[in-house]
């Protein structure tokens, strides 16, 4: 007999519910993958099977969401009410064998967690690829362009030529047929790489995302970036050569699965190094981020940094302001305390698992830092609001500065 046409112990029999819809068969296994799933996003599970468990090697479950027996509705979807699972919504696809939850709990536990529980998947890994493609002077290429749910786990992009695509190209990216990009930024900006210097190569990577570069050799870079990219009606992926004399080269290779999706979506506010601004010496703040009427966690944030005089612009103090209050929660001790770094970096060009430091001259006065708040804090979650700013009561000289903020916005 065909193992598809075998029924698995356990499995149920195609019955009518309460409301007359009609059921599908489900093997106990799969149904407790399901629940496994559940159980994970509420971060009540963990380990394997034991005294007690259900018997099955992979999970061991509370009883609360052990679903064995459970008649599942012809559209794969439930509500699992318990003390513990409140407005929780697991969902099986018996075509695909694909399983999903969402509700308050999971958008509730920490993003970090989150990414960690994609990084597991049961669904097919695909890959859209352009190999070394020439990108004529202000012209743009589509990377990827998805339909329907999805979920990029990573985007992979290496250039050459005199258009320094590896620092001045637009990175664009369009979620759910929006017709304004979600994250618009230059490379340089976002990697933070720019001012980096020219003659030596650089190689700097944090937990989700690395760079590197050659610029004497073809103007070589590639970069990479590993933060998923949820969405559930399409996603576009596309650079611009920003040039307007020379052509570009790229490859290029994105990840994704399909047919599933989670409940946030990566978005990005931006100062780009070709719009950057002037901080003045005389200022008491500078604005870093302002997002109101929102929820979600701020994952990344980087700065490209010139300074007029000297370095007293590291002694600035990042102040966070989540959820409206009046006193920030974090203050720093100092900037480069904010990057997880000290005293001025050292006057190094290094990385750690959370942070990279791609330019840094004390001579110069200038710095190019990112700082991975998904891999360092599991990401800062704002309930409704979230405002960083620079406070400059100890800094003595003007400076201009690029930047990039990186956030999760959940899904209304």
């Amino acid at each position: 007999m065909n193992d598809s046409n075998r029924k698995e112990e356990g499995s149920t029999e195609s019955e009518s519910g309460p409301d007359e819809r009609e059921s599908v068969r489900i093997s106990r296994r799969n149904l407790l993958k399901l629940a496994a799933a559940g159980a994970a996003a509420l971060g009540i599970v963990s380990g394997k099977a034991g005294e007690g468990g259900t018997g099955v090697d992979d999970y061991e479950l509370p009883d609360e969401l052990n679903l064995e027996g459970i008649s599942i509705p012809e559209d794969g979807v439930f509500e699992l009410k318990t003390e513990k699972s409140k407005d929780l919504v697991l969902s099986y696809n018996p075509s695909t064998e694909t399983f999903n939850a969402q509700g308050q709990k999971v958008l509730n536990m920490s993003i970090a967690q989150f990414g960690d529980s994609l990084r597991l998947p049961y669904e097919k890994t695909r890959m859209e690829t352009l190999e070394n493609v020439k990108v004529n002077p202000r012209e743009t290429r589509v990377l990827a362009n998805l339909s329907g749910e999805s979920i990029v786990s990573s985007i992979w992009m290496a250039t050459y030529g005199k258009a320094r695509m590896g620092r001045d190209a637009l990175l664009r990216i369009y979620t759910d047929r929006s017709t304004e990009p979600d994250l618009e930024v230059d490379i340089g900006t976002l990697w933070a790489t720019h001012l980096s210097v020219k003659g030596k190569p650089l190689l700097n990577s944090t937990r989700h995302m690395s760079v590197g570069s050659n610029w004497a050799n073809r103007r070589q870079a590639h970069v990479v970036m590993s933060f998923p990219m949820p969405c559930s009606d399409g996603i576009r992926i596309e650079v611009q050569n920003t040039n307007p004399h020379h052509p570009g080269y790229i490859y290029s290779q994105v990840t994704h699965r399909d047919g599933v999706t989670a409940p946030f979506r990566l978005k990005g506010q931006v100062v780009p190094y070709f719009a950057r601004k002037e901080v003045l010496s005389d200022w008491t703040t500078f604005p870093i981020l302002d997002l109101s009427d929102k929820a979600g966690w701020l994952i990344w944030t980087s700065s490209c940094v010139n300074a007029k005089l000297n370095d007293s612009f590291m002694e600035a103090d990042l102040e966070v302001y989540v959820d409206g209050e009046s006193k920030p929660s974090l203050r720093t001790s100092g900037w480069e305390d904010w990057y997880r770094s000290g005293f001025y970096y050292y006057s190094s060009v290094y990385s750690t698992p959370y942070m990279m430091c791609n330019a840094r001259n004390s001579n110069a006065n200038y710095t190019s830092v990112g700082l991975d708040l998904m891999e360092m804090d599991g990401g800062l979650r704002f309930n409704s609001s979230i405002k960083t700013q620079l406070d400059l009561s100890e800094v003595y000289t003007g400076f201009d500065i690029s930047g990039a903020q990186l956030y999760y916005e959940e899904c209304q």
